[in-house]
């Protein structure tokens, strides 16, 4: 196969790695929504184990500073979600420039590996007289 052939497997195999690397970037992209949900959940379920916590009848030694801790991470959580909601669009951001970078460096791997096998190749081949 000449030199051109290869650049052309070479550039569809990037096409396939930017489509995979994209979509998987897409999956992990940070959403306002996903953020919601994951403060949502946290807090139930915070919520859920000071329920739990505060309905025993018999009193266990702990028993005040667990529900202290409880009560205090439920105010950690309100605190941080107007944070994590302003840092979005910088983690947007790293996402995206992350998966650029790895689908560049993949890239650029494979052609340069490609250029050395040939080049080791071709110096193992008979020059024509």
């Amino acid at each position: 196969m000449r030199a051109e052939g290869w650049r052309r497997l070479w550039l569809v195999v990037s096409l396939i790695l930017a489509i995979f690397i994209g979509w998987y970037a897409y999956l992990l992209l940070p959403t306002e929504s996903r953020i919601n949900r994951n403060y949502d959940s946290r807090v139930e379920q915070l919520t859920r184990y000071l329920k739990e916590s505060s309905a025993q009848e018999n009193d266990y030694p702990g028993r005040g500073e667990y529900i202290a801790s409880l009560k205090e991470d439920i105010r950690k959580e309100n605190e941080n979600l107007p944070l994590e909601l302003a840092a979005l669009p910088k983690e947007r951001r790293e996402t995206l420039t992350t998966a650029f970078g790895i689908w560049l460096g993949l890239s650029v791997g494979m052609y340069i590996a490609g250029w050395l096998i040939g080049w080791v190749y071709r110096g193992f081949r008979n020059k024509a007289s």
